[in-house]
């Protein structure tokens, strides 16, 4: 952790996944596409490189539409495991609830989620603490206070602590604890 570079925003992308019907409403999409142009015209203007990763679920479809509403200094990944370039970011912007949160809290990096999709009901007790969530209303102030605010933001790295310990069992030793209990199955069954 301590040979981070700090480059960029990095935004994980998941649009609408068609998995329910108000994914496919013009309602849906067009929120997607304002919360997307809000996100860009944000981090543009704070002067901050963004990088925007695609899930893995993401269309074609949609990566083209995104695409037309980024300037060429973007840059765009669209293959690939998000966790290489969670180290250098400065901060975890998304728009669901995804392992990337996770994944960026273990590496101590603030996470911020953008609400989209929220028609699925209210967000359960995970989904509230995993990480700040703020309306695309709120996103430009919310945005500026982590990067301006350090005892904000090391509020929210701290809540990200706590919600990483909350959720995994034997981090940092996991693969050591589950060779143990292997062990003690094999040695329990013959």
């Amino acid at each position: 952790l301590e040979n981070q570079k700090i480059e960029y925003i990095l935004l994980a992308i998941e649009g609408p996944r068609h998995t329910n019907i108000h994914d496919y409403t013009n309602r849906t999409n067009d929120e997607y596409l304002i919360i997307l142009k809000t996100i860009f015209e944000t981090i543009h203007n704070s002067g901050k490189k963004l990088l925007v990763k695609f899930h893995p679920n993401e269309s074609e479809i949609n990566k083209t539409s995104i695409e037309s509403l980024l300037n060429p200094s973007v840059k765009i990944i669209k293959t690939g495991d998000i966790i290489s370039y969670i180290p250098n970011c400065e901060l975890l912007l998304t728009m669901s609830i995804t392992t990337s949160i996770l994944d960026a809290q273990i590496l101590k990096k603030p996470v911020l989620r953008i609400s989209f999709r929220e028609w699925m009901g209210k967000p359960d007790v995970c989904r509230k603490i995993s990480s700040p969530v703020t309306t695309i209303n709120n996103f430009e102030s919310t945005f500026n206070k982590i990067l301006n605010n350090l005892e904000f933001r090391q509020q929210i790295i701290s809540d990200g602590d706590d919600f990483v310990h909350n959720c995994l069992s034997f981090p940092g030793t996991s693969s050591l604890q589950l060779t143990k209990i292997l062990k003690n199955f094999l040695n329990s069954s013959k």
